[in-house]
């Protein structure tokens, strides 16, 4: 009786291994552009057609193969990348697993044109291949580097063929490959040619910036702003969007792992994380980051096609990526996001804008008369305490006079930061929208926004201080947790003090909560504890005196709180709340992530008055 376990034959696993890498003809595309780079290319050239069915095209100018190498790539799991087990832990190249081009060449009509990029070498070898069948070799007079044309994909699996989508579909997917490729690596000059569309160039030796603007163009650009940060091994640098700049959609978050574009939970995750408080619920930031570490410390043999990647210390890599983004978020100080005139409806009525000769200092109450809708205290447009703004002059302020104090005297004098700006206020439209002339235009800001924001930093601020109350329960309650989670929070009870959670060890694995801070609202006093515990962990135990627990209350009671549409300000307290935002760290977006503020440029202005052509 013969056995009924057997070798499978070479073509055979050679298509079973293509169907877990070649996925579509981006999936092709994507193995010949690494192949290329971990060559050394310093020029790639692309052709297909069809959206790919028909032809995928690449070539390079790298290092090229002899006669014995171009025959031994297209054996399964041959490789230059790779020598014993420890080098899949130091992984500095895109392949490794010498799959790809077998796999190809098994569901494809496959043609290798190669030669070695040495003054020695002469002549170069093509190798043809139909279906995984090798049909000939022979010396040909090629340039240095290397060539691949891959020719009706699928054609002898109709099955795969028919699930291809239309090309139109598979064309995009193409584009996007040869992106992410063109991002990773701005120094190395790609081009490519699809049917009869108009050829895409990006020259070799650009940096990121300008391989950005290449690639989306000069306005894409301007809507982000530059990051970077270092702790340890770990490096984070690239470009992320404005506060207030955001998309519907993770379409436009590019992130790479060792130059390696890359899908990670981790990392979106972080992201989130990063623009808590700046980015509204259901949107994404737009981002071009790129993240480097020691390759021991992140494993991309997790997935067929390496599109995913898992870190070994992923808590560390998720706080060390949200920190950085938060700091950089904060230190953005530029003009507020401009919007397009035209982008605002023609049929909005006009109103008449308020422009008073003087301002009555915000110490001075106002009359029942100046606020019909509600009264507004000094107390609750008070400056944040971490970032005091020079009290307004306490004689006449002209509506277009500048926010801030007279310049200091001493050179070494700290400039006050109410300003940055360069903002004056004009008045105030609609009772909502507090009018600011900038350097570039006009400047609109949300009254309501505006002051959650500030509201919002200020609670923080004194949250980060210790100045936090707590409010006694009724009952207090004990939660019970298993043991890993009861020593971890056992770890973090003075923290969680601090932030005004009335915490104590009740038990070996017992916790009495008896107060907490008077914003936070919850009857079911154990689920909040262990929450909180899961989120604590999952950032590494670093627990922070703004931790979510209270950031999300704090912009729930700041909502409340605030001014709203139809509060009638007084243009003292206008100013007043103008500069209080401009001192946040954060002045571009409520805590809800909506934008405080929006810019209508000169050049809009002009463009809509028909002064430009």
């Amino acid at each position: 009786m013969p056995p009924r376990i057997q070798l499978l034959p070479e073509n055979v696993a050679n298509q079973i291994a293509a169907g877990e890498v070649i996925e579509r003809p981006a999936s092709v595309l994507k193995e010949l552009l690494e192949n290329s780079l971990d060559a050394g290319a310093r020029q790639v050239d692309v052709r297909t057609r069809d959206g790919g069915r028909s032809l995928i095209e690449v070539g390079d100018d790298g290092s090229g193969m002899n006669r014995d190498d171009a025959l031994l790539c297209l054996e399964r799991h041959a490789t230059s990348k790779l020598r014993k087990t420890e080098d899949l832990h130091h992984l500095v190249s895109y392949g490794f697993r010498g799959e790809a081009l077998p796999s190809i060449a098994s569901v494809s009509k496959f043609v290798l044109r190669t030669r070695e990029n040495d003054p020695a070498s002469l002549t170069g070898t093509e190798v043809t291949v139909n279906g995984g069948k090798l049909l000939s070799v022979r010396e040909a007079g090629l340039a240095p580097g290397t060539q691949i044309e891959v020719r009706s994909l699928f054609y002898n699996l109709p099955a795969r063929r028919k699930f291809l989508r239309a090309e139109r579909t598979e064309l995009a997917h193409l584009r996007h490959t040869l992106l992410l490729a063109g991002l990773s690596r701005p120094d190395v000059g790609f081009q490519s040619i699809d049917d009869d569309e108009p050829p895409v160039r990006w020259p070799a030796g650009q940096n990121l910036e300008r391989r950005i603007a290449a690639i989306f163009g000069e306005p894409w650009l301007r809507d982000l702003v530059p990051i970077s940060g270092q702790d340890g091994d770990l490096k984070l640098s690239g470009f992320l969007g404005k506060p207030g700049v955001s998309r519907a959609t993770r379409q436009e978050q590019f992130l790479f792992v060792n130059n390696r574009a890359v899908e990670s939970r981790t990392l979106h995750f972080a992201l989130q994380e990063g623009y808590h408080n700046s980015l509204m619920r259901g949107r994404y930031p737009v981002t071009v980051l790129f993240l480097s570490l020691d390759p021991e410390g992140v494993d991309v043999n997790i997935h067929p096609a390496k599109r995913e990647v898992r870190f070994h210390d992923d808590a560390r890599v998720r706080f060390f990526l949200k920190q950085t983004i938060q700091r950089a978020l904060e230190g953005f100080a530029e003009a507020p996001i401009s919007v397009p005139v035209g982008r605002v409806r023609e049929s909005s009525p006009v109103y008449a804008v308020q422009l008073e000769t003087a301002f009555l200092p915000p110490e001075i109450p106002r009359t029942p008369e100046a606020s019909p809708a509600r009264e507004i205290t000094p107390a609750a447009l008070a400056p944040a305490p971490r970032a005091p703004a020079p009290e307004p002059d306490r004689t006449v302020l002209r509506s277009a006079a500048p926010l801030t104090s007279p310049a200091p005297e001493s050179a070494s004098a700290p400039e006050p930061n109410g300003n940055r700006l360069g903002l004056r206020l004009l008045g105030i439209v609609a009772n909502l929208y507090i009018i600011a002339e900038s350097p570039e235009g006009l400047v609109l800001i949300d009254q309501h926004a505006a002051h959650e924001r500030v509201m919002f930093e200020k609670v923080l601020d004194r949250m980060r201080r210790r100045e936090v109350e707590s409010q006694r329960l009724l009952l207090p309650a004990t939660v019970e947790l298993p043991p890993r989670e009861a020593d971890f929070l056992e770890a973090q009870l003075d923290s969680l003090q601090a932030i005004g959670v009335g915490i104590t060890l009740f038990g070996a694995r017992t916790f009495l909560v008896d107060a907490l801070p008077p914003m936070v609202a919850h009857l079911n006093v154990p689920e909040l504890v262990r929450n909180l515990v899961a989120e604590l962990q999952e950032e590494g135990g670093e627990t922070r005196k703004e931790r979510r627990l209270s950031e999300e209350a704090v912009a729930k009671k700041a909502c409340r709180l605030a001014v709203k549409a139809n509060d009638r300000l007084s243009p003292a307290e206008g100013e007043r709340l103008l500069i209080d935002l401009l001192a946040c760290a954060l002045p571009y977006t409520c805590p809800h992530g909506r934008p405080t503020m929006i810019q209508i440029t000169r050049a809009e202005l002009e463009k809509k008055f028909g002064r430009t052509g």
